[in-house]
């Protein structure tokens, strides 16, 4: 009888203790940034929580949603007034822009989970207006646009939050492939050049919650610039130096996988 007694108060016991080891377990657990489980305190046991695949803050956790995503994005592109420098004694000349457009698409890399690696390509156009106030229009036909294909890499930082709306703010440097006409009176000719590149880029996530994979769709604002193009008319002593700043409002899309 005693027997049987000591081992039922021991099993109650070893009961009770199992019981408040659990409780104290799941107290101690705080969250773990964007990851969506739970990390232990010290001396504390290994959790077994996955991440919620619909938490916007889950990703990069290993075993939890998807890292790598690939977006398209367009333009409306505001080119900045191209001075053209010429060499003595010709004097500079200043073409007015016309308001442009642009598209591009991305793969990028979720490396934490607020900061984002990308590779781009964006193609940007503009049609110059005027020259010095005037419309030059040539034997050939009139006058034609400034075009940019950039090659970028660039590095995002996302400011997250309890919302579906993310901040964000990045920049990028690459190359870019500048394609324009240059004109002087009874001369013309394309510029052609490679040139490097950097932006500035702010704005705001939006994600759009689904069953599969997250959407996410971004609103922003990207500066877009980098070194003088220059040029040199065949047959004339003259050399042309553009300018190459654009501001961009750019509406795009991202799909995770």
């Amino acid at each position: 009888m005693r027997l049987a007694f000591f081992l039922f108060t021991a099993c109650v016991l070893t009961s009770a203790s199992a019981i408040a080891d659990s409780d104290g377990y799941q107290s101690r657990r705080t969250p773990v940034m964007q990851y969506g489980g739970y990390k232990p305190s010290d001396n504390a046991p290994v959790p077994t929580t996955q991440a919620d695949p619909k938490d916007k803050r889950a990703c990069c956790a290993g075993n939890g949603p998807p890292s790598w995503y690939i977006g398209v994005v367009g333009y409306v592109t505001f080119l900045k007034d191209v001075d053209i420098d010429r060499t003595a004694p010709f004097s500079d000349d200043t073409y007015t822009t016309d308001m442009g457009y642009g598209f591009g698409a991305q793969v990028g890399y979720l490396l934490t989970p607020d900061i984002r690696l990308e590779l781009e390509i964006a193609r940007r156009t503009n049609d110059l207006d005027k020259l010095n106030g005037q419309v030059p229009t040539l034997a050939n036909g009139t006058y034609s646009a400034q075009k940019s294909t950039a090659y970028m890499a660039n590095a995002y930082y996302d400011f997250h939050n309890s919302s579906n709306y993310t901040p964000y703010l990045g920049g990028g440097v690459g190359r870019a492939f500048i394609k324009a006409p240059v004109y002087y009176p009874g001369l013309q000719q394309f510029l052609k050049e490679w040139v490097l590149a950097y932006q500035f880029m702010a704005g705001v996530n939006y994600e759009l919650e689904t069953d599969i994979n997250p959407i996410v769709f971004t609103f922003g604002y990207r500066y877009f610039s980098g070194q003088d193009p220059e040029t040199k008319f065949n047959n004339a002593p003259i050399t042309a130096t553009y300018g190459n700043d654009s501001h961009n409002l750019e509406l795009g899309g991202k799909f995770f996988f």
